[in-house]
């Protein structure tokens, strides 16, 4: 059985417990727990704003991203009005495995995007 910890001063993918102490003899189908060290990983994510508001707009709009980070729940990581014109925004992102993302101009879900680590 496997359970993942995270210490950024050992590699990525060291034990760093188990449930038997060293050298320890087990019977054979013995379950045995692992702690293996999976590093958090960093990712920036460019927002492109004016291809995803209404085209021709020149009004304001707010832009709300949601995300689950690893399968996990979905919390809002920016939320923000937006003025015309349009810029990108930079969405710093952190997690093991990947961060789905939810994009919503003015409430309205106008795109889904997947970011893998």
């Amino acid at each position: 059985m496997q359970k993942n910890g995270n210490d950024e001063t050992k590699a990525e993918g060291v034990v760093l417990t188990q449930s038997l102490k060293q050298n320890a003899e087990v019977e054979e189908g013995a379950l045995i727990e692992l702690e293996i060290n999976r590093l958090l990983k960093h990712q920036d994510f460019i927002l492109n704003v004016s291809s995803l508001a209404p085209a021709g707009s020149e009004e304001d709009v707010s832009v709300r991203v949601t995300a689950s980070v690893d399968g996990g729940d979905v919390d809002t990581i920016f939320n923000q009005i937006v003025s015309a014109p349009y810029e990108d925004k930079t969405i710093s992102l952190s997690g093991f495995s990947n961060v789905k993302l939810y994009i919503y101009i003015n409430d309205t879900l106008v795109s889904q995007k997947t970011v893998n680590f």
